[in-house]
């Protein structure tokens, strides 16, 4: 839509990945990959959450790092820092996340080689507190040199973190850290399309704090296709939040077939459409709120509103897909194009989204760009 970009909508297509429609103020585009191998996630930082001391960290320059109430604390000379080297492995993509809790001008950064070596700047972003970093960077050596760096004045970090990542697609780059082991798979026979399975309480995946999803009372839209061949167990498509009914953004299928969303609020003030999930197939849900009025869309239809008005500003919390954290309640099969945005599509661009899209499920559907180039 030239004459209003938030009201258009666009898709990427390269020869690893398709997107699917990405509505307008598009904040995530994930689970778009053709590359079936499985991806295995480990924390590859030494005591990044800082739970009872430093250890694992090393000071460089005039002054000192401390704990403080379970963070870390530079102090002195401009430009002083903490830091530990990383091994990585070559060629591989990884989020690099964490808070600056406090302070000015401070910066989270990683650098190529070791700390005794020379190495150039990959990534880093930082400044005024607080704020939460997300860096995708990919490795280029074995070793890397991770810095917390105080630019101005005494800077505070907290949960500190380096994992593989499962890429966002979107302009906006902040991928999801993959946890355990998350299965990839072909979603029908021939496909190039993957699916993302093996959710449970070890195997997830999560976006650290985000305030582009803090959508406050405005308008969202979650989007994303799913598959449950045993669905009468119950199984969770998304959560954001900290608490079980109260300060989290769910959306769920519950043991009656029935697609559920929430905003802080209760199980009796959802938004629940009845007896819409297919078993064994693949499905397109759509959870959005649009001018007040929470809705669900199960492939191209409208099958639920419900007037809601309450915050989705979730300071510090995170997104974990196929897991819904504080209930301990995971998705049982398989979860593909999974998409959030700040703005909503119509009613006719969700019905367009639906049939230009589930043709990629059908067997030996092709969808990228041919061969290994984007060009």
């Amino acid at each position: 839509n030239l004459n209003s970009k938030t009201n258009g909508m666009n898709v990427y297509i390269r020869s690893d990945c398709n997107t699917g429609w990405m509505h307008g103020d598009c904040k995530g585009a994930f689970l778009s990959d053709t590359d079936a191998t499985d991806i295995t996630g480990t924390e590859l930082v030494t005591n990044g959450t800082f739970d009872s001391d430093i250890s694992g960290w090393t000071y460089a320059g005039t002054g000192s790092a401390t704990y403080s109430s379970g963070t870390i604390q530079v102090t002195g000379d401009l430009g002083n820092i903490v830091y530990q080297d990383i091994s990585l492995t070559i060629g591989e993509t990884y989020v690099l996340s964490g808070d600056i809790v406090s302070g000015t001008n401070g910066q989270i950064s990683i650098y190529e080689n070791a700390y005794a070596s020379s190495g150039s700047f990959i990534i880093g972003s930082g400044n005024i507190a607080p704020q939460s970093v997300n860096l995708v960077f990919t490795a280029t050596t074995t070793t890397a040199n991770l810095r917390l760096v105080r630019v101005s004045s005494t800077v505070t970090y907290d949960n500190i973190s380096i994992r593989k990542v499962e890429l966002d697609r979107s302009v906006n780059n902040k991928g999801l850290q993959v946890f355990g082991t998350i299965t990839k798979s072909a979603v029908a026979t021939g496909a190039e399309l993957v699916a993302y399975s093996g959710f449970n309480s070890s195997n997830y995946l999560y976006q650290p704090y985000n305030s582009d999803l803090d959508f406050g009372t405005g308008d969202f839209c979650y989007m994303c296709w799913v598959k449950d061949n045993s669905v009468s167990s119950g199984a969770v498509i998304f959560q954001r939040g900290a608490a079980v009914n109260s300060n989290e953004t769910v959306f769920y299928i519950d043991s009656g077939f029935r697609l559920i969303g929430r905003v802080q609020t209760t199980t009796s003030a959802a938004t629940t459409a009845t007896n819409t999930f297919i078993e064994g197939e693949w499905n397109h849900c759509v959870f959005l709120r649009s001018s007040g009025i929470s809705k669900i869309y199960h492939n191209g239809r409208e099958v639920a509103s419900t007037s809601n008005t309450q915050t989705t500003n979730q300071s510090g919390q995170g997104l974990s897909i196929g897991a819904w954290l504080t209930n301990n309640s995971y998705f049982v099969t398989s979860i593909s194009l999974f998409r959030v945005s700040a703005s909503v599509p119509s009613a006719e661009q969700i019905k367009k989204i639906y049939e230009d899209e589930k043709v990629l499920f059908q067997e030996n559907a092709a969808c990228t760009l041919y061969g290994s180039s984007d060009a």
